[in-house]
């Protein structure tokens, strides 16, 4: 997770609209969230499942596309993703997780940053700029 941070850090800074004082706040954020973020693996998460991975049959059956980046880790990160690209959608999703730890509510906020970041850069070299401020400004609001 922190190759992860120091990856979207860097990319952040270089463009331009990171807060001046992000690195600071990152490094402290991430520093009190190591030893929880340690615990969280184990589960099977898409990763990469943004809304449109996900298809609904005529019989309502839900069947999933793009599962290229399918992996152990922590479900927190799926509904990041989720929230990120589907915002009105979380608190539906949120209850039927379950209630989160104090842990976890700190943590959303750390993922969604991330993917956020990861979003934005993606944006930015394959899109050639497509949505790449709505996913800064994400990431921006996301800062903990």
């Amino acid at each position: 997770m922190l190759g992860r941070l120091r990856h979207a850090l860097a990319y952040w800074q270089q463009s331009g609209t990171a807060p001046p004082e992000v690195q600071d706040r990152l490094s402290r954020c991430f520093d009190h969230l190591n030893p929880f973020l340690e615990r969280r693996v184990g589960q099977l998460i898409l990763f990469d499942g943004r809304p449109e991975h996900f298809l609904l049959t005529p019989t309502d059956e839900v069947k999933l596309i793009d599962v290229a980046e399918l992996r152990a880790g922590d479900g927190l990160m799926d509904l990041a993703v989720l929230g990120l690209h589907e915002p009105l959608c979380l608190p539906g999703m949120l209850e039927a997780y379950g209630p989160l730890t104090p842990d976890e509510h700190e943590l959303l906020p750390f993922y969604t940053l991330l993917r956020a970041l990861a979003a934005a850069e993606w944006d930015e070299t394959e899109l050639a700029g497509g949505r790449r401020s709505y996913f800064l400004t994400a990431a921006e609001q996301a800062l903990p």
